[in-house]
């Protein structure tokens, strides 16, 4: 029987010994790689998984990637990152794609956090469905310039992945947000249904208003995806699909590092670029850069979730002035950062969602929070489907 860690392609010798007699605090150095009589119980010792996808005659750049990583800084000794190399795919049938949900799925039993890279954004696929085996319940936010669904009756496409991901909305699928759209980039009929399925689109224009309204968000996610794309073109010359505007190149790596702070994330994926198109390596060394944020944001989590530890977290009751209407909130002394519960079938079935102190100040001024009612009503379509 094949294993999982034998469809992968080990990263070359060439780039493991890229940082050699340089710092010992480049990530060249700081990363482990699988050799001889590894196997899949060692995973459980690795904190972070790099995992390149691609077809055969587009690996190098991938490892272009690798390369602009591994000329990188960080800042931790403390964690155990490996570099798994490359699953590479050769007829564009289920065959490929089981091999990289089997892959995934391996790491997500060892709770190793992972980041997978590619070109095409249908890997988004792969990793929710390799996620929903060990998750009945998935949050996917995905940062894109598009929120345009396409139509799930056809073949799995880049015209129709999103789609095919939210018919899975009355099953596993809890949650698709897509964060940075742009309005002319987006059919009207797609936001119609998002907003009908209670699903999060927020506009590239209120993304900039202020980046912290949407920290909630990416802490309630369990899976993320950022599509290259979503960056203008200035910044991103070889996304799959060029626009002059859209995010900053700062922006995407700031939402990158909120996203690792979240206890909750297990896999950030980046997708949607061809760097056979990248001028100067531009391209490459923002998916590298973008790659450190995720990492960064990883050491920076405090595991104070109020699901999994009560030390340090205070309890608010918050009376909104009617018979039998209280708001719960959960502070953490550790983070600063709330949480509020959302009512279900009985109390220990309360949904705990992200919020923000602006939410508690309404609720203390006898105002329901909008991201409280938007889960309430959620939850409630959740039943009757």
């Amino acid at each position: 029987m094949i294993k999982p860690l034998d469809l992968l392609t080990p990263v070359p010798d060439r780039l493991r010994n890229l940082c050699e007699h340089k710092s010992v605090n480049l990530a060249g150095n700081c990363i482990e790689y699988i050799t001889t009589g590894f196997n899949e119980e060692d995973l459980r010792q690795y904190n972070i998984a790099l995992l390149g996808i691609a077809y055969q005659d587009a690996e190098q750049h991938l490892n272009t990637v690798r390369e602009d990583f591994y000329s990188l800084y960080l800042h931790s000794d403390h964690l155990k990152i490996i570099d798994l190399g490359n699953v590479l795919m050769e007829r564009n049938d289920q065959s490929d794609y089981d091999r990289i949900e089997q892959i995934i799925g391996e790491l997500l039993k060892y709770n190793v956090f992972v980041i997978p890279f590619g070109k095409s954004p249908v890997y988004l696929n792969y990793c929710y469905n390799a996620l929903k085996l060990v998750d009945n319940s998935v949050t996917i936010t995905y940062i894109s310039n598009s929120a345009t669904l396409g139509n799930a009756g056809d073949n799995l496409s880049r015209q129709n992945y999103l789609a095919h991901l939210l018919n899975d909305i009355d099953d596993k699928l809890f949650s698709l947000n897509i964060l940075s759209y742009q309005l002319y980039q987006t059919d009207p009929d797609s936001l119609v249904l998002l907003n009908k399925l209670y699903c999060q689109a927020t506009r590239l224009g209120s993304l900039r208003l202020d980046f912290k309204l949407v920290e909630p968000l990416l802490r309630d996610s369990d899976l993320l995806g950022i599509n290259i794309s979503a960056i203008r073109h200035s910044d991103a010359p070889a996304s799959l699909h060029c626009t002059p505007n859209g995010l900053y190149a700062e922006e995407v790596c700031q939402l990158a590092r909120y996203a690792g702070i979240s206890d909750r994330l297990t896999i950030g994926g980046i997708f949607g670029f061809k760097l056979e198109k990248d001028n100067n390596r531009t391209t490459s060394q923002l998916v590298a850069q973008v790659m450190w944020h995720l990492i960064d944001g990883y050491m920076a989590r405090k595991n104070d979730s109020p699901l999994k530890n009560v030390n340090g977290i205070k309890k608010y009751i918050v009376d909104m002035g009617a018979p039998m209407q209280q708001l719960v909130f959960h502070y953490s002394t550790l983070s600063e950062r709330w949480w509020m519960e959302v009512p279900g079938e009985t109390s220990s079935n309360n949904l705990l969602i992200a919020c923000s102190n602006d939410d508690y100040r309404s609720a203390c001024n006898h105002e329901v929070p909008l991201r409280w009612v938007w889960f309430h009503q959620k939850l409630s379509q959740k039943k009757q489907l």
